[in-house]
């Protein structure tokens, strides 16, 4: 007799694992993070190291985003040292921005090596210092109003 509840005790055991496997939740693949621009306007970003030295550029940023199709972003690195500033920028990139203005000298290298390394990404820089044919140069909030207005109503 206990042979008998073993063997169905067995099977018991096996119907139930087979129910498990078979009637289990598939669970979906996670799905990526995708960056939409419902409102289909441009997207300008301001990134930089510090607040303080950007109040013109970005007030002006804010005028053309009342007046422009311009969704408007600001973002301010986490801190001022060169191994942190590159990711930063990466990051801003991963943003999909139409236009990137930087400001300050301590961005120099890390906005040099975006702009290499995604020459179809428009960027500006007050950093004159940079040379290169998607690097717009901006020292005031006027320059900065006429780029938008330009990238803004641009093809």
């Amino acid at each position: 007799m206990k042979r008998q509840h073993w063997a169905a005790l067995g099977v018991l055991v096996a119907v139930g694992a087979a129910a498990t496997v078979l009637l289990w939740p598939d669970e979906p693949a996670p799905q990526p993070v995708a960056y939409a621009n419902i409102s289909r306007n441009t997207r300008v970003c301001l990134a930089n190291t510090t607040a303080g030295d950007t109040e013109e550029i970005w007030r002006a940023v804010q005028l053309e985003a009342d007046h422009e199709p311009v969704n408007a972003q600001h973002l301010i690195a986490p801190e001022r040292n060169p191994e942190t500033i590159a990711p930063f920028l990466n990051g801003v990139l991963a943003l999909h921005c139409r236009l990137i203005i930087t400001t300050g000298t301590d961005m120099h290298d890390a906005v040099t090596a975006a702009a290499k390394s995604h020459p179809e990404q428009v960027f500006a820089s007050d950093d004159s210092t940079i040379t290169l044919t998607n690097v717009r140069h901006v020292r005031t909030g006027p320059d900065v109003a006429q780029l938008i207005r330009t990238i803004a109503n641009g093809p």
